[in-house]
């Protein structure tokens, strides 16, 4: 049984708890998790974990690209192998090495093939939704043609699906059935889209297949390449479920209150396009709310600024963070016993580094370590 079946009864129960108990969202973090400490990026913790950078998984990616044309080659080059959190490659070489992986040539094409998904959801992502920039850069598509980076997405992800193939035909079917879910979440945003009506757990379900999907799959890559035993890989692709469920709230909080220069992409694009994520929906849905009513007002005549003000200044991004601090504590519990502590706190430490960088932590009275 895939995972997203499993664990739906336990995030909508979660979902419900952490939305009703707002004022209750400064609980104690676990002490040992001292987020303000990882000064250093995600990028730079997953790859400290790991036990190396991200050189070899790099060049992979690299050597499977090469599309014969220069001009596209480096474009794609100085967009998506120079920047991003790599989380996902992190992950899996991090899970690799914490369950005792002696091939690292294999845990570094699994890597590769993980991120190779990933950048060809960036693509088309960027192209659906006519984004000007990626990680700091022109998109892809407003630097070579719509068209061509159509083709340059299929490309990636026929590149990744080859790269998993090579490494055996477990590797191939965690990657296959990931790109199956990706899909599918797609396709559920277009349906989702432009409703006001949308409850959380309607929206989690999405966020599952759209993003905690492959990160769950990234993680069980990782137990793979280690020959893991199934305790163990039902054990990450549980962490990186609830971690890719956090992830995802924490991004959609930075689309409302992030800053478009520091993160490098543009902000205030979800509510334009209908995407209305947790902070949205909650936002909408407190009933008897003055707040909910002139939001759904904004909406409805395209007032996407003051939309964008009302959530933003609403406890609705407090509710928000709540949910994805108690999916990133699930995280490590899955992984309690499993990994280092380091790597169990992984999730947390994101959730509450967020949270600083957008100045919730004080309002939401979470962790307050120097």
């Amino acid at each position: 049984m895939y995972f997203y079946t499993m664990s739906k009864g336990i995030q909508a129960a979660r979902g419900r708890q952490a939305i009703k108990n707002t004022q209750s969202v400064g609980v104690a973090q676990p002490n040992a998790i001292q987020a303000a400490r990882y000064s250093i990026g995600m990028a730079e913790i997953l790859a400290d974990l790991a036990g190396g950078d991200f050189a070899d998984v790099d060049d992979v990616i690299r050597r499977a690209c090469k599309t014969g044309s220069a001009v596209v080659d480096a474009a794609f080059a100085n967009t998506y192998l120079r920047s991003g959190k790599r989380l996902r490659p992190g992950l899996t070489l991090a899970m690799a090495k914490a369950m005792g992986c002696t091939d690292q040539a294999t845990a570094v094409g699994a890597a590769a093939a993980a991120e190779l998904m990933h950048i060809a959801t960036l693509i088309h992502d960027d192209i659906i939704d006519d984004s000007d920039t990626r990680r700091g850069r022109p998109a892809l598509h407003k630097q070579i043609g719509a068209k061509r980076a159509i083709v340059v997405g299929d490309f990636v992800l026929a590149a990744g699906a080859t790269v998993a193939a090579e490494l055996g035909a477990e590797f191939a079917k965690i990657w296959a059935e990931a790109f199956l879910r990706v899909c599918r979440g797609q396709h559920s945003e277009f349906d989702l889209t432009h409703d006001p009506d949308i409850d959380t757990d309607t929206f989690l379900d999405y966020v599952g297949l759209k993003t905690a999907a492959l990160i769950s799959a990234s993680c069980e890559l990782g137990a793979v390449s280690a020959n893991g035993t199934e305790g163990q890989r039902l054990a990450a692709r549980r962490y990186g479920w609830d971690f890719g469920l956090a992830f995802q709230m924490m991004d959609d909080l930075l689309d409302i209150v992030g800053d478009p220069i520091a993160l490098g992409k543009p902000t205030h694009q979800d509510i334009p396009n209908g995407i209305y994520s947790v902070a949205v929906i909650d936002a909408l849905t407190v009933e008897g709310s003055v707040n909910s009513v002139h939001l759904r007002d904004a909406i409805a005549n395209e007032d996407h600024e003051r939309a964008y003000y009302l959530v933003a200044s609403s406890n609705s991004v407090v509710s928000a963070l709540a949910l994805a601090r108690e999916h990133a504590q699930g995280a490590g519990q899955s992984m309690s016993g499993y990994a280092s502590d380091r790597l169990v706190q992984v999730p947390s430490v994101y959730v509450e580094e967020t949270a600083k960088k957008l100045h919730l932590a004080d309002r939401s009275g979470g962790s307050d370590s120097d």
